[in-house]
């Protein structure tokens, strides 16, 4: 939805490519962390692995916002 409004907005941006990109690449790298995160908890028998793995994950997964941060 946020590609769409960035293809069909792009004169509300000073630089619609880089929107657009930006918006790909953030989906792109929540639908890999989603995936790694699948993968690991189905191979993983330990309950204490289990969630230091989820914790760890989702604090990659919010490497995305510090970026957003940066190019406001």
């Amino acid at each position: 939805m946020a590609a769409k409004y960035a293809a069909n907005h792009s004169n509300r941006f000073k630089y619609p490519l880089i929107a657009f990109f930006l918006v790909i690449v953030q989906a792109t790298v929540v639908l890999l962390i989603e995936l790694a995160n699948i993968i690991n908890l189905v191979n993983i028998t330990d309950l204490l692995e289990m969630v230091m793995n989820f914790v760890a994950l989702g604090i990659v997964a919010e490497f995305d916002d510090f970026f957003v941060k940066i190019y406001k």
